[in-house]
């Protein structure tokens, strides 16, 4: 949809096709919330069953810190600058309620002051492809490929949209996500499939400069089904 405020129309379209994704995943499409009002109710109702563990704070504290962690390519000077105004641009986002659980703070003038700074630096840098292109590079390789040919306005290799129905068939699995997890959970339960992840269970860790390699891919898959058997 681009930068900027919604739409009342747009908005309802963002919402349906939430519901339209939500069945390339093992979700009820009708748990799925499909208005504004739903959403809120959504994440209220589940604002009192959250809880911060260790690794959830960790990975704040990493996500927070990104000059340092995430754009290493800058020079550290620059690092060393760009930090504190990083910390608090992206704690401007949080919200208050789920602050303390993450051991932040922040006062509320220094978030509107955040998003008066960004908010002309993003509109801005949206028009750069090359800019773009570079931060998605660094923070989330793997999405590279979707997000470039958007900015770049790179023609689709086909006009054709397809249903989820349809693209399971075609592409993939023709049952559907939650038909897919109740087969698994079957043949666990039989003593075949894939294992369930054991106590505190770690993945293979990617490098990002590779992370979005077809070998790299399949070494992670196979790798995931020797610990399986």
């Amino acid at each position: 949809f681009g930068p900027g405020k919604l739409s009342r129309d747009e908005e309802n379209e963002y919402w349906q096709q939430m519901v339209t994704a939500a069945k390339f995943q093992p979700i009820d499409p009708a748990d799925v919330p499909k208005t504004r009002g739903e959403v809120l109710k959504y994440l209220d109702d589940w604002r009192q069953k959250l809880s911060a563990s260790e690794s959830a704070i960790r990975n704040v504290d990493h996500i927070i810190d990104g000059a340092e962690t995430v754009f290493t390519d800058l020079p550290a000077p620059i690092r060393k600058v760009f930090r504190p105004l990083f910390r608090r641009s992206i704690i401007a986002t949080y919200p208050h309620w789920m602050r303390p659980m993450l051991g932040v703070k922040q006062s509320k003038v220094m978030d509107q002051a955040m998003f008066t700074l960004w908010k002309p630096l993003l509109f801005t840098a949206n028009k750069m492809p090359w800019l773009v292109s570079w931060v998605v590079s660094r923070i989330c390789p793997r999405a590279l490929r979707y997000i470039k040919p958007v900015y770049y306005k790179e023609p689709a290799e086909s006009p054709r949209v397809y249903t989820p129905e349809v693209a399971r068939r075609m592409f993939g699995n023709p049952k559907t996500p939650l038909e897919q997890r109740e087969e698994l959970l079957e043949k666990r339960r039989g003593g075949s499939g894939q294992a369930a992840y054991g106590h505190n269970h770690v993945d293979q860790i990617l490098e990002f400069h590779t992370a979005d390699s077809e070998e790299t891919a399949k070494d992670a898959i196979a790798s995931a089904e020797s610990k399986a058997s």
